[in-house]
């Protein structure tokens, strides 16, 4: 009996993770990091932009505020396009592949989100 009550609590308990890990994600859950890479390019350093999501549904539509973004080199006009003061990551950003942006210039830059959605 003791054994029918620790599988059914075992059931039970997997049922509840299993439904808590296919719940909504929120929109705009998304982490904006930057770094230097340690690379110089025209006598400035390069930084590294990285886009995370904490969640298991892919974050789509994801816009950050880059008003007065100025590099020397070119971000990759695939994956970032940059319309006014905003910037477009053109790709989803998943839980286990984050979405990079190479930039030079002499400090790192003001990046914020202002909105994404998640697709679940």
């Amino acid at each position: 009996m003791a054994s029918a009550m620790n599988l059914l609590c075992l059931i039970f308990f997997l049922a509840l993770i299993g439904k808590g890990m296919s719940l909504r994600c929120p929109d705009n859950d998304v982490s904006l990091e930057q770094k230097e890479t340690g690379k110089i390019v025209e006598g400035k350093p390069e930084w590294k932009l990285t886009i995370r999501t904490g969640c298991f549904c892919p974050q789509i539509n994801v816009t950050i505020a880059c008003n007065g973004f100025e590099s020397v080199q070119i971000p990759d006009p695939s994956t970032f396009v940059i319309k006014d003061s905003t910037c477009l990551i053109l790709r989803p950003v998943t839980l286990l592949d984050p979405a990079s942006l190479f930039y030079v210039a002499d400090t790192d830059f003001g990046f914020y989100l202002l909105a994404s959605t998640a697709k679940c």
